[in-house]
C-alpha cells in the first residue's frame, strides 16, 4: 500500500470498486488507494482497515454505507414458475462453450474470485447466478451500482460479471435507473 501522511487528510471517501479510497487532502489534491493487481483485495482491506484504526479515520460514502451482501449457495435457479409465490421469472444463458471460456480467462485476470455467471435468473426478490462455485443467490434489493461495463456491485463487494447482453441485463440496468 502506498504510505501515507494521515495528518494531511481530511476526509477519507469509500470508492467503486470495494476496497478502494479517496483520500481528500488538506491542500485540496486528492489522493486514491487501491489494490494492485495481483494484490488480493481482501489482504489490502484487510491493511487499509489497520491503517484506518492507527490514523483514528473512518471512510464514508459508497460501499462503507452499503450493506454487506453477498451470494449465499443455491440448488440452481428456480422453477419457471413458482406456485406458492408467484414470482416472474427471466432467465438468460451465456451463448456458447468459445465465449465462456474466454470469458472465464479474462474473468480471471481482471476480478476475484468467481464473479464470471454463466447462466443468470432473475426473480422479484432474487439475482440466481450460476457461478465458478456452482448456483449461488443473492437478494436483488442490495443491486447497488454498475461500474467498468459489464461489471454489478450488490451491497459492499459482492460482484457479478454479466458481459452478454440479455434479459436479465437489461432488466438490472433498468433497476439501477429507477433507483437514481
Amino acid at each position: 500500500m502506498t504510505p501515507v501522511d494521515w495528518s494531511q487528510v481530511r476526509r477519507v471517501v469509500a470508492v467503486d470498486p470495494w476496497p478502494s479510497l479517496e483520500l481528500e487532502l488538506h491542500d485540496g489534491t486528492t489522493q486514491r488507494l487501491e489494490p494492485r493487481w495481483p494484490t488480493d483485495r481482501t489482504e489490502f482491506a484487510a491493511e487499509l482497515q489497520d491503517a484506518l484504526s492507527r490514523s483514528a479515520r473512518k471512510a464514508t460514502g459508497g460501499w462503507s454505507d452499503a450493506p454487506s451482501a453477498c451470494f449465499e449457495p443455491c440448488g440452481g435457479a428456480p422453477p419457471s414458475s413458482d406456485p406458492y409465490r408467484g414470482e416472474p421469472l427471466i432467465s438468460q444463458s451465456n451463448p456458447g462453450f468459445a465465449d465462456v471460456a474466454l470469458m472465464r480467462l479474462r474473468a480471471s485476470l481482471l476480478l476475484p474470485g468467481s464473479a464470471l455467471a454463466t447462466e443468470v435468473a432473475l426473480t422479484r426478490s432474487h439475482l440466481y447466478a450460476r457461478r465458478r462455485a456452482g448456483w449461488g443467490r443473492i437478494p436483488v434489493e442490495t443491486l447497488r451500482v454498475r461500474i467498468d461495463g459489464p461489471l454489478y456491485v450488490f451491497g459492499r463487494k459482492a460482484w457479478l460479471w454479466l458481459p452478454w447482453d440479455g434479459p436479465v441485463r437489461r432488466a438490472l440496468d433498468a433497476r439501477l435507473s429507477h433507483d437514481t
